[in-house]
């Protein structure tokens, strides 16, 4: 069986999609209040004129002009015909200007002196100063942000219309049951399309997802055959390889056609997308992690050229921590963490695969290695595209050892400005990136950071003296965070040391009591440079000179 009908580069791909499918002209109207990230559709026109009569914008006193022409610092005018007034109130028609407050002085009851002219219209604000009934407030295309809703409450819109769109989610496998389901061995919960509808429903679309399909042609085409008569575009998770129970291609080639299938790119490359009744219904990888990826990339891109903006945060410089390699000829998009280690922004590379959905969770951002690269050296200044907040990059990196002591530190630790993450590494590799500072600092079992392979890395490697605080115990031994002795790493890392000399986390491990500080139990200083390990005290490792 000919697994992929072509496999075309990504940009390939993409310009195909948005050639092949305008934008579809489904509009619907909405309450004002709920339009938040839709799109117009129609103009919008005031209802209302704003203001509806002359108002005034100070609080005081409306006057003539006329009589106030002759007043000056040295000769003050007093006048007697006025109209007290508070901001927002109608200004008498026989009055013309309104004075504020802090430029009035008092002259006796019912009189009032000034000491400059007032000109006609000061402080005033005429009828439709802001907007005239009938005038254009929003344009189609315009995507309204929550700054507008003022505008739109204000002047008289309660409804408005806005451009929408269907997306058919049809699910299929006969290993899958529902997210609420127990799943017996050999079988998994449905998840890619509840991760795809709740993207669309951010962007104002509306996300209809079927039941889930077995891997049987007949129902597939069903499922296809129904989705194309309401949906504007139709997504089908998993059966898009070429595999004995991967229908996804076959039915959609007897429903309509295939426009391309397979991608030069990875995770994802299964994609595949056809056209039945003028509509794309594209085929998505199974595996959480290529269903993600070409979600993304792919059909991301056709709903933009739509004008569906689906909540995508920005790219940023960073500097690979460690080397990047990939195959060349192919674009590979890797999760990554982008983390700021002493004000610098390192990427750090999560494991690669189309299957866990942990790589997701745990990375911050997507690396993009395109075809023409054969993946990056240590050192590089790359361009990383971010998947959540800024404020998910100020965390305290932590190397080395991570299991279900970690795992406790991590959901206890609490800081306003920062969190602790987590970079599962081996002990040799936790010690280079000590000595390298590209982590704050690393997480290693007693016995091990004695070995005398890491030891000695630490002693020679790193230039600075490099301290330890207990962080509990497991199976018996102490885990150990090791960090390096200077004010700045101090610094960043102060809020993790100091959390764990608290009362909450001692209690939490059942740590003995002791002070934080250089000479509390709980803190040693273990290596120097150029010089080796010898005891001074009971609980303190301290260096020869």
């Amino acid at each position: 069986m000919k697994r992929y009908l072509s496999k075309i580069p990504l940009t390939e791909a993409i310009r195909i999609l948005i050639e092949a499918f305008p934008r579809p002209e489904r509009r619907v109207i909405i309450k004002a209040e709920e339009a938040i990230g839709r799109v117009l559709a129609s103009p919008v026109y005031a209802n209302a004129t704003i203001p509806s009569a002359r108002l005034s914008s100070m609080d005081g006193i409306a006057v003539k002009s006329s009589e106030t022409l002759d007043s000056r610092d040295q000769s003050p005018v007093k006048l007697t015909d006025v109209f007290s007034i508070s901001t927002g109130q109608v200004v008498p028609p026989e009055y013309d200007a309104v004075i504020a407050s802090e430029e009035i002085g008092v002259a006796g009851e019912n009189n009032f002196q000034i000491r400059r002219p007032a000109r006609m219209g000061q402080n005033i604000r005429e009828p439709g100063e802001e907007v005239r009934k009938g005038r254009l407030i929003l344009h189609p295309g315009h995507r309204i942000i929550p700054t507008d809703l003022g505008a739109l409450i204000t002047y008289g819109i309660r409804d408005v219309e806005v451009r929408s769109l269907a997306v058919g989610l049809i699910p299929t496998g006969d290993e899958l049951v529902a997210g609420n389901e127990e799943p017996k061995p050999g079988q998994v919960r449905e998840s890619n399309t509840a991760v795809i509808a709740a993207s669309l429903m951010q962007a104002g679309i509306t996300p209809v997802r079927y039941p889930i399909t077995p891997d049987d042609p007949d129902q597939i085409r069903d499922a296809i055959s129904t989705a194309v008569q309401v949906c504007d575009l139709v997504l089908i998770s998993a059966g898009s390889s070429g595999g004995n129970r991967d229908h996804t291609r076959e039915v959609i080639e007897e429903l309509g056609s295939i426009l391309f299938h397979g991608i030069a790119m990875r995770p994802g490359k299964t994609i595949l997308c056809g056209t039945v009744n003028d509509k794309p219904v594209i085929g998505l990888p199974g595996q959480p992690m290529a269903s993600l990826t070409a979600w993304r990339e792919v059909v991301v891109p056709l709903l933009d050229s739509w004008e569906f903006d689906l909540q995508q945060y920005p790219e940023s410089s960073a500097i690979t921590a460690e080397p990047i390699p990939s195959d060349g000829g192919i674009d590979e998009f890797i999760p990554v963490s982008v983390v700021r280690v002493l004000g610098e922004d390192y990427v750090f590379p999560r494991p690669r695969g189309a299957a866990g959905q942990m790589q997701a969770v745990r990375s911050n951002a997507v690396f993009h290695i395109p075809a023409v690269k054969e993946g990056y050296r240590e050192g590089a200044v790359v361009t990383v595209r971010h998947t959540r907040t800024h404020h998910d990059e100020q965390g305290i990196l932590i190397a080395g050892v991570s299991d279900t002591l970690t795992d406790r530190l991590q959901a206890n630790f609490i800081s306003h400005n920062s969190h602790l993450i987590i970079r599962p590494l081996s002990a040799i590799g936790a010690a280079v990136a000590l000595c390298k500072g590209t982590c704050h600092g690393i997480f290693l079992h007693e016995s091990i950071s004695r070995d005398t392979d890491v030891s000695r890395l630490l002693q020679s490697g790193c230039k600075d003296p490099v301290r330890s605080v207990v962080v509990g115990h497991r199976d018996g031994e102490r885990l150990l965070l090791l960090f390096r002795d200077t004010a700045p790493v101090i610094g960043e890392i102060s809020p993790l040391t100091t959390f764990l000399f608290s009362e909450k986390w001692r209690n939490e491990v059942e740590l003995p009591e002791g002070p934080p500080g250089r000479d509390g139990a709980n803190e040693e200083e273990i290596s120097g440079s150029g010089h080796e390990y010898t005891e001074t005290q009971a609980n303190s490792h301290r260096i020869r000179s």
